[in-house]
């Protein structure tokens, strides 16, 4: 009795807090305040525009551009394509409604651009944007989606598009290194552009819909003016400064005919760089499909990721919610989450990369190859055209003196 009287005491003390403080302070001015008060951010959360020099209201069938000049804010939080879409009087369709698909697939890329709109650094596919909504927990995912559609509060659902209608719909620009890295974008002396670039060939477009309105809605923060000139000052001196980022690319091939049940190697010759993540779309006639195995393999045809071939059962149900890098719901009718085969080459990568962390990469020259099943209840030959996302690590370099971004590479 005694032995186990001393065991507990000896336990209490390691799981009891003994700190003689339980309330730690921190003098403050003239306030003795709990010290998880003591953080004061003088700044006031802000929601401003801009607007292209020319609105592109032919873009879903002329494949045009629209340029957005971030001229001001402070730290932006968050980056939102407000697109309307409209119909005319003489638009007869009635099957034509907004949907998440339809409305991503009138863009084409978004590019961030900078020094004089000479330097691209970044593009973020329409797909990446797919991607990145289908790993939104299930709740986010459907207010998210009603945005993207245009749902207005009160309806349950997008309406059809009638004559002479309209919709606004809200994209929120994922994958955006300039959120993640909380960029300080009016002390550089260089403008930041994005670039939409418009699909002229989008389902919308060919059925009689048109854009009627776009803007880029800004979030960000502004500082009250001495605590902005102290920002400004230190990011006018010092050092070079060097963000790393996780910097999305695609490699896009022609359709192929696929005998289903069957390996069919698909040649990565478009992959090159320290990969973090690879995802694979497979679509047949525009609709995406489920893929049953992955392999990745290098030049030598040696499994890069174990003899082990991969399965979406054990990507998704096992790797994936063990690690918390995806909020996938198998058990949804409304996300696409599972139809994206993810590559599980490192832990969580993106949700690291939007830290600047590296969780794990794999080195590929171009000769890596992916072999993939597509499952089907008769062996005949079908078209697939197969999508490749994946995210190399990268960096840009800011020179603090000229208040310019000076370079970008891997």
């Amino acid at each position: 009795m005694h032995k186990i009287m001393r065991d507990a005491k000896h336990a209490a003390e390691h799981m009891v807090e003994s700190h003689p403080n339980l309330y730690q302070h921190i003098m403050s001015g003239g306030l003795n305040l709990c010290h998880h008060a003591t953080e004061i951010h003088h700044r006031v959360r802000t929601t401003t525009d801009s607007e292209p020099s020319a609105q592109p209201f032919n873009a879903l069938t002329s494949g045009t551009s629209s340029d957005f000049k971030i001229a001001d804010g402070e730290v932006l939080t968050r980056m939102t394509l407000e697109l309307t879409l409209k119909t005319g009087e003489g638009y007869t369709s009635t099957f034509v409604r907004p949907t998440l698909d339809n409305v991503l697939e009138c863009i084409d890329d978004i590019e961030i651009r900078c020094n004089g709109n000479t330097t691209s650094i970044c593009s973020i596919s329409s797909d990446d944007l797919r991607v990145a909504f289908s790993e939104l927990p299930e709740t986010k995912y459907l207010r998210a989606e009603r945005a993207l559609c245009g749902v207005l509060p009160g309806e349950s659902s997008t309406n059809y598009l009638t004559a002479s209608d309209s919709r606004k719909c809200y994209i929120n620009i994922a994958r955006n290194f300039l959120v993640d890295n909380k960029i300080f974008t009016s002390g550089l002396s260089t403008d930041i552009v994005i670039r939409v670039n418009w699909n002229g060939k989008c389902d919308l477009g060919t059925k009689g819909v048109s854009i009627g309105n776009v803007r880029m809605l800004l979030e960000n923060y502004h500082y009250d003016e001495i605590i902005r000139e102290r920002l400004l000052t230190q990011s006018l001196s010092g050092p070079k400064l060097d963000f790393r980022f996780m910097k999305p690319n695609i490699q896009v091939g022609e359709a192929v005919p696929v005998t289903p049940n069957k390996t069919f190697q698909i040649k990565l010759d478009g992959v090159a760089g320290m990969i973090t993540d690879l995802v694979v779309i497979a679509r047949i006639a525009g609709e995406t499909v489920y893929l049953t195995v992955v392999v990745l393999k290098d030049g030598g045809k040696k499994d890069v990721l174990g003899s082990s071939a991969l399965t979406p059962s054990y990507v998704s149900d096992v790797v994936e919610a063990d690690s918390d890098k995806y909020y996938i719901n198998p058990d949804s009718t409304v996300l696409d989450s599972d139809k994206y085969f993810r590559v599980p080459n490192a832990e969580s990568s993106r949700q690291m990369g939007q830290m600047g962390a590296v969780s794990g990469y794999v080195n590929m020259d171009s000769k890596h190859t992916l072999d993939v099943v597509y499952t089907a209840d008769d062996n005949v030959k079908v078209d697939i055209l197969f999508t490749i996302l994946f995210s190399c690590i990268s960096t840009f370099s800011i020179d603090q003196r000229k208040a310019s971004i000076v370079s970008t590479g891997l």
